[in-house]
């Protein structure tokens, strides 16, 4: 049937073409020219797309911080690395920006990749996450912190004794997940009242981590393609079969008190 029958479709196509190629053009002009940043040095095409990023973030396994120090020997200590995003590597700018009470934050789309909408940790911005974790605040008090010093001991000790146990006979420990899994099971142990003990676990809870590794690839995916969250909608059993981390990380939602966790990264 031909197109000239249906002058509607002939219409949409044609606006199709000269609208879309304009628009992007408009994007490419304005973020390479117009832009507050435009004057960041940088390369021009993390400038006017977010592809650039995307593309380091998958290339080895998430290496964009290595690209990033690259492009800061080439550019100085300002660089645009984003269309709305510039790095610095000056020491001396962590405490300007980085701070209690600072003004600035990552960009939405950061914080929207999460698929938390309503979350205190995802809120943006500023002024709207300090009145949702304005709640928690007594939790993090400092009387509260030193609290926690009877279970980071506790945590701390455990993994003394097994580095003791293991040197005894001979054998190596993990200490770099060793002290991981201490930090997840002080937060599991104070934040959910029910420790993860990961301590106890045969690999120091390797496989939670590489769980964890694992999901954060699919950040860079929705910060790139936000309409792709619509995939939080999906049954579970169905996005289970997508993505093993995404299993992993789905089958300890599903569990109510105790949570407790796989001694095996496998997922049945």
């Amino acid at each position: 049937m031909a197109l000239e029958s249906h002058p509607g479709i002939s219409k949409i196509l044609f606006y199709s073409a000269v609208l879309i190629p304009s628009w992007i053009l408009y994007v490419v002009v304005h973020r390479l020219f117009f832009h507050p940043l435009a004057r960041i040095p940088g390369p021009k095409l993390a400038a006017f797309t977010f592809l650039y990023q995307t593309y380091f973030s998958f290339k080895d396994g998430s290496r964009f911080y290595k690209q990033v120090g690259l492009l800061h020997k080439k550019y100085g200590p300002v660089v645009r690395i984003t269309p709305d995003e510039i790095s610095l590597s000056d020491p001396e700018n962590y405490e300007t920006i980085y701070y209690v009470g600072s003004r600035y934050a990552k960009a939405p789309r950061y914080y929207d990749a999460l698929g938390m909408k309503y979350a205190s940790f995802s809120t943006c911005p500023n002024e709207q996450h300090r009145l949702r974790r304005g709640p928690l605040n007594k939790f993090f008090s400092r009387a509260m912190v030193l609290e926690l010093q009877n279970i980071v001991q506790e945590k701390a000790d455990k993994l003394c004794a097994l580095v003791s146990k293991k040197s005894a006979a001979g054998e190596a420990t993990d200490i770099h997940h060793g002290f991981r899994a201490v930090s997840i099971d002080v937060i599991t142990d104070y934040g959910f009242n029910n420790c993860y003990d990961l301590l106890d676990s045969p690999d120091l809870g390797k496989y939670f981590f590489e769980m964890v590794r694992g999901i954060g690839a699919a950040l860079w995916v929705f910060q790139q393609w936000p309409e792709l969250l619509i995939m939080n909608r999906l049954p579970p059993w169905m996005l289970k079969k997508m993505s093993p981390p995404l299993a992993q990380i789905l089958n300890l939602q599903a569990v109510r008190p105790p949570p407790s966790i796989p001694q095996h990264p496998l997922i049945s």
